[in-house]
Formats: C-alpha cells, structure tokens, sequence
C-alpha cells in the first residue's frame, strides 16, 4: 500500500490571544459541498464551532480543529486540505484532490484532545479531481447539494421565441456596431460545445470557454444554444428611439436595470470558483480568512477606497479623501482615462494588498465602467459596504437590501461625510448590517450556487426557447481536455456517516 501524506494548512491569526475553547462532542460538520459521484473545483464543509454547554462561539477559539482524509484501509490519502479560519466561531475547510478519492472518509478532531466532532466521520466514494469528465443528471446535482430552481424575470416573454429569430435579431444587431460588441453565439450538443465570436475584441470568451468546459464535466448539459456577451455593457433593451423593445436572449456578466440580458456570475467570481485553491489567490472563501484578520473593534474607522479611474465619481471621492483625510482615505492606483487630472486628485497610489483594505471599518463601493466587480470580496471581509446608487447589477443583487445588507451613497457621494459620521455614532447597528450582508452573500456565492448559477439558466433557456439546436458550419468546437489520470463515473450515491 503507498503511503500518503495529507498536506494541512491552518490559517489562524498570530496575534489571536483567546481563553474560548470549542468542544468536539458539540461541535458540528456541515458537509455542504461534498457528494459522492458529484466532480467539483473544490470538495468543502463548514465547522460549527459550540462550547461544552452547547452554546455557538462567535470568535476564534483556543484550540484548533483537525481533519483528516483517510483512504479505504485508513490510511492518510495525498490531498491538499485547508481550514480556514473566519474568526467568527467557524472554520471553512476545503480539499483539492488531484487524484481520484475512490473511497474516502473525512475526519474532524480537536486537535488537542483527538476527540471527534459530533458528526465527524463521513463516507465519500468517487470524489474525482476536476479534470474528470463524470456529469451526473442536472436533478441530481440539484437535490445532492438541495438546490432551487432559477426563477429569473428576464426569461418572461422567451416562450415562444425561437433559436432562429433570436439568431436573426442578434446578427442584425451586432451588424450595425461591429467595432462596440465582442458576442460568441455558443451550442451544446451530445455533451459537445461549439461556438462562433463576432467582434474585433473576442478574448475573453477564455471564461465562457472554461466555464462550459468545467459544467460539461459536472453535469449532463441539456441540448441548447446561447447567445454569450465578452463585454462590459448589456444589450438586450428597448429600442427608446423606434420606442419598441429590442429583447433578444443574451447572456451576460452583469447588467443594467434599462437592460433585459440573462445575468450569470462575473468571470472573476467564476474564475474564482474553478481556480480555487489552485491559481488564485483571492476567492470568496479565503478572503473570509484573510480579510477578517482585524477584529471590528480595531478597525480604522473611516472610509476606504483603492481602484482605477474608471468613472468620475472615483475620482471626485478621492478629492473629498483630501478634503476629508479624518473621514476618508481613498486613492486612484492608476490614472487612463483621466490622466491629465492626476494633480487635481491626487498622485497614483501603491498597491494596497487586498487583506489590508479590511483594516479599515467602511469600505466604500463605486461603480468602474460597469458594477464593481468586488462587491462580493468587500462583503465576505469583516467590514461594512457604503455602495453607491446605481442602475447596474450583478447576478446576487437582488438579495441585497439598502440599510439591511449595506449603507447606501447617493450616486454623486455628496452624502458619504453625512453617512460615515452616522456610522460612527451607530456602531453596533453597523456590525449587524455588515454580519447580514455577509450572511447573503457567503450563501450566494457558494461553489455549488455559483455553477448552478450557470446550469440552471441553460435548462431554463433550452426549456422556454423553440426550434431546433443546430451547429453551423462557421462554428468551432471547443475542445474537452482528456484527462490521463484515473476518473471514476460511478452513477451510485453514497454518503454515510
């Protein structure tokens, strides 16, 4: 039998000085992405830290948890396994596998005593790594992970449509602005994609490509075809100068509230979610560690802000940061659209690293070209979000409300001196604000939530459009990596305690 090593990495904060202990007997693992037979970027779970009176901690405890993998005969299997501390009375842990787990059981201890959590040991079989091609039935990736299905407004009135008209409208209107649109028209079929871009700047279809790639592994992709948008702005509208709609069906990273496109996660939230303990860095797991270093009470309590010139707004805060260094520090890190200006709003700013924005109480939110695509970073840190008004939005809005899940700014921040001041004077109201957002926006940016994002959305459209999926000859398939190591496709779903 070869013998593995498990490769254990325990963020926890060096300067942590706690006398709270959990207490394994209490304590709870909740096993939320994790199904036999199911491939993910990332298997992981919640530890639910209680003491020996069974009350929940809401801090870092004294003692750390431990986990093991352990394979069929009990021996430790060669994973790359994580635990992340939130600082909040829990741990998210997580495991990359770059091999097949064929059976496997998944340990938790105190690593003090050895004594196991509650419900520690759980049973898995056919954990492949991510590069395996096992999709399993779409219903039961629903019900493994306990799913809802995607009610989405935008899809009204696509009953009746048609595959050929939407193509025939959507090729009309890349026609009169080919030099504004980057679109890539995708099908799927048998399992395969194929897809045609039309626009001078088509790169980021290296997203949409490794999206489709990684759900055509994990799921069985229904027969159906899409219209893909690579660029910021949404499309589908109302024609206000003929005054009729102009709706076709296109997918986008986000949209406007004028704009009727199909809403799937960011390329950066999705990169985040395949890359995962892998390439990336920063994703919405290990900034819920990393950005919660500084307790709330020691937070720096103004308003902070660091991105690129991007939008007026942007620079006109970094004016009111020099008027208003008590208040605010907020900072251009890189002058393009606006250079001439770099002396009126003061000189470039270094790079801040991301963890280190969190040492600040108010982070502040301000549209780029379109929705900022950190809004769900800043959330999961342990800070409040003044976010600005705006019409755009990301596929999670919807969930967040003003003053329950964020402070809102009106669109020009004239009043962020007034809303900063009163988040000082109401700093537990603050907390709570900051504790809901986080609440939301941990869930909706579950792995799990962030592919059936994505899966969800192509079974609705293949169910309300009409018409055949046909691949044209202009179309390119976009090839599936073959992996060489071994996968398991076992239909059969096994999970015991």
């Amino acid at each position: 039998m070869i013998h593995f090593v498990v490769l254990l990495l325990l963020e926890t904060c060096v300067s942590r000085v706690s006398s709270v202990r959990f207490d394994a007997e209490h304590s709870q693992v909740n096993y939320s992405g994790i199904a036999s037979g199911i491939t993910l970027p990332v298997y992981y779970f919640q530890l639910n830290l209680f003491d020996k009176n069974g009350e929940q901690l809401d801090e870092s405890p004294e003692n750390n948890p431990n986990v093991e993998v352990l394979g069929a005969d009990g021996s430790q299997i060669r994973s790359k396994v994580e635990l992340l501390d939130t600082k909040n009375g829990r741990f998210m842990g997580r495991i990359k596998t770059f091999q097949l787990l064929e059976k496997v059981t998944i340990r938790v201890t105190d690593e003090d005593s050895g004594k196991e959590f509650g419900n520690s040991r759980r049973r898995f079989e056919n954990l492949n790594h991510d590069e395996c091609s096992c999709p399993v039935e779409i219903e039961r990736f629903q019900e493994a992970f306990e799913l809802e299905h995607r009610e989405d407004d935008v899809l009204i009135g696509f009953d009746q449509m048609s595959y050929e008209s939407n193509n025939e409208q959507i090729r009309e209107y890349f026609a009169a602005r080919p030099n504004s649109c980057a679109l890539c028209h995708y099908v799927i079929k048998a399992g395969r994609i194929y897809r045609q871009c039309y626009g001078k700047h088509v790169g980021f279809n290296m997203f949409s490509d490794a999206t489709l790639i990684a759900l055509s592994r994990i799921v069985k992709l229904p027969d159906v075809q899409f219209w893909m948008n690579l660029g910021d702005w949404p499309h589908s509208t109302v024609n206000k100068k003929r005054k009729e709609e102009q709706l076709f069906q296109m997918v986008s990273w986000g949209s406007h509230q004028d704009f009727k496109d199909l809403v799937v996660p960011t390329y950066d939230l999705m990169d985040s979610t395949l890359g995962m303990m892998h390439r990336l860095s920063k994703d919405q797991f290990s900034v819920q560690s990393t950005g919660r270093q500084t307790q709330w009470t020691e937070k720096i309590e103004k308003g902070f802000f660091r991105g690129r010139d991007s939008r007026q707004e942007r620079l006109d805060l970094a004016e009111m940061s020099q008027k208003n260094p008590e208040l605010i520090d907020a900072a251009i890190t890189r002058y393009f659209f606006f250079k001439e200006d770099e002396s009126k709003y003061g000189p470039r700013s270094e790079h801040v690293p991301f963890a280190d924005h969190f040492k600040f109480k108010y982070q502040i939110n301000v549209d780029g070209t379109v929705a900022a695509y950190r809004l769900p970073y800043l959330i999961l840190g342990n800070s409040v979000v003044l976010k600005q008004e705006s019409a755009y939005y990301e596929h999670f809005y919807p969930k967040l409300e003003a003053w329950k899940h964020f402070i809102p700014l009106k669109r020009d921040l004239s009043d962020i001196v007034e809303k900063i001041q009163w988040a000082k004077e109401n700093d537990a109201e603050v907390a709570e604000i900051a504790r809901a957002a986080h609440r939301v926006v941990e869930k909706e940016t579950e792995p799990v939530r962030v592919l059936w994002s994505w899966i969800s959305l192509l079974k609705r459209i293949s169910e309300k459009m009409t018409g055949e999926v046909e691949i044209n000859d202009e179309m390119e398939e976009v090839q599936i990596p073959v992996s060489h190591r071994p996968c398991s496709c076992s239909s059969r779903q096994h999970n015991e305690l």
